[in-house]
């Protein structure tokens, strides 16, 4: 449905969104939370205001209490220096999902009010407040997302008296510490679920925070308890949440809702939460792992899901990156609707990459129903996910995420499937043929604008003067430095890759397509 068809003219200030206006909202247009959430304990401690965090986590939460399954909010800290917090405190935590996507072929829009956060925090003014929330017996779970830059090892940022440290680890380890010095030995300890984008997140961080205790001179007890009695759960999210709406927009629904919130995220139904756990007591907490409709895996090995979403979500972009901007393709909704670009997107998911991951053991429905939640968030008309931006840092996407299956193709079947050859042709001809702009920066032109291969390796893989083919994949293929392997070992692919990209050169990427679909079709 539409949230702003009809709409009358409305010259009067917005109240902005708070929980004593809830009331006065139409819960035919917006889901409302009941009133009794603004009562449960804070439970979460959550490092980070971004709308990943508030547009998954805080609505898994959200849901959860919704629902009944889960009696708990969150208190947010605000790391950074910049303003934000103000917008939270005057809207008393509250904010709009504006949920809008494909749902099994179906377009869906809803309207959900979220209560889970109860306060925000600043780490630079209400550092000591925030080591009280630490303390709280109720406290369960530590949850952040700090990005990859902000989980960091940094041994100067030690505990001083009164204010926060630099970093999350250290953040984090004095939180800790102030809940076992108030708490005492037989302090309860926490789950602690780092959200960060980095692989075996909740290990390489509790490392951090033992490392620091080391630097401190904290002593073995408290180290013990903080590595015994507190669980650090390797996780995966995964959820596009674009967030904001254009000023239009904004004004066209807060006509509609009759409210103001400067804190609205727009966010795509699909979500996804893997938790690693081998803790009946960690589970126990995670109450909001059973709600429906909350996509939330907590298993003692969430390799499957990374595996998952590593080959079929993430491979597939890359394989079919370079692909589309050769067929003109702006964005990936647009590959999807192109006729020759999404057989191949089809075909590389539901065929090559699909077969190589069950073979590898895992479970075909698990493949297939990710497959069509994948297809599904690539034709979702409100994300405007554009191909360039996928080819930044494109070589050592290529090489983590589709050289594995690469090389487990050709063990299985003795061969590369051909889906991933066109791919991998393809995203070197977009480096062969892009032009230099300034030192360390590739330019290629194969849109209307021209656009930066923003990749460390672009000036390597451009096409060298009077260099054959053949001469180019000799040199590119065997270099180690990109692929941390020799790649011309890889029993046909070399071969395979020249004889594409002899076509590309002689047909262009339509003609080449179109033939390969026309074979297929005989």
């Amino acid at each position: 449905m539409g949230f702003w068809n009809n709409l009358e003219s409305n010259q009067q200030m917005m109240q902005p969104l708070s929980k004593h206006i809830l009331s006065q909202i139409d819960a035919n247009l917006v889901v409302v939370p009941e009133p009794h959430l603004f009562q449960l304990p804070e439970t979460v401690l959550q490092f980070g205001t971004g709308v990943l965090l508030r547009g998954l986590i805080d609505q898994y939460i959200h849901a959860a209490n919704m629902h009944g399954d889960y009696a708990g909010r969150v208190v947010v800290v605000k790391s950074t220096d910049t303003p934000g917090a103000d917008a939270f405190g005057r809207q008393d935590g509250l904010f709009t999902e504006y949920v809008r996507g494909i749902v099994q072929g179906v377009q869906t829009e809803q309207l959900i009010i979220n209560a889970a956060i109860s306060r925000v925090l600043s780490a630079a003014s209400e550092w000591s407040n925030i080591l009280s929330v630490a303390a709280n017996p109720q406290l369960e779970i530590i949850v952040s997302n700090t990005t990859e830059a902000g989980l960091v090892y940094d041994e100067t940022d030690v505990m001083v008296q009164g204010k926060a440290p630099r970093t999350y680890p250290g953040k984090l380890l004095a939180c800790l510490y102030h809940r076992w010095m108030t708490l005492g030995a037989e302090a309860s300890g926490l789950v602690i679920l780092p959200t960060e984008l980095v692989p075996q997140n909740g290990a390489v961080l509790k490392r951090m925070v033992i490392d620091l205790a080391g630097v401190q001179n904290l002593g073995d007890a408290f180290v013990q308890w903080l590595m015994l009695q507190n669980d650090f759960c390797n996780t995966l999210v995964d959820r596009i949440v674009p967030g904001k709406v254009s000023a239009d927009e904004m004004v066209a629904i807060s006509q509609t809702l009759g409210y103001d919130d400067a804190l609205l995220l727009v966010r795509e139904p699909f979500g996804l939460w893997a938790i690693e756990t081998n803790r009946s007591s960690t589970k126990q907490k995670l109450g909001f792992a059973k709600t429906p409709g909350n996509n939330l895996v907590v298993q003692e090995d969430i390799t499957t899901f990374r595996e998952l979403k590593l080959r079929l979500l993430n491979g597939t972009h890359s394989f079919t990156c370079a692909l589309a901007i050769l067929l003109g393709c702006n964005t990936v909704k647009q590959a999807m609707e192109h006729p020759l670009c999404f057989p191949f997107i089809n075909q590389l998911m539901r065929e090559s990459i699909a077969d190589c991951l069950i073979k590898n053991g895992l479970d075909e429905i698990l493949v297939t129903e990710f497959i069509d939640a994948v297809q599904d968030r690539f034709r979702n008309p409100f994300i405007d996910h554009q191909w360039v931006s996928i080819t930044m840092n494109y070589t050592e996407k290529m090489r983590m995420r589709n050289i594995p299956l690469i090389a487990s193709a050709i063990e299985q079947e003795g061969f590369v499937p051909d889906t991933m050859v066109y791919g991998f042709a393809a995203y070197l001809w977009l480096n062969m043929h892009a032009k230099p702009s300034e030192p360390g920066v590739q330019v290629a032109d194969c849109l209307d604008q021209r656009f930066a291969l923003k990749d460390q390796f672009a000036e390597v893989l451009a096409l060298g003067d009077d260099e054959t083919i053949s001469n180019y994949l000799d040199r590119v293929l065997s270099n180690e430095q990109i692929w941390q392997q020799n790649l011309l070992q890889l029993n046909g692919f070399a071969t395979a890759l020249a004889t594409v990209l002899k076509a590309l050169h002689e047909q262009g990427m339509h003609a080449l397509l179109h033939q390969r679909m026309t074979k297929a079709l005989l």
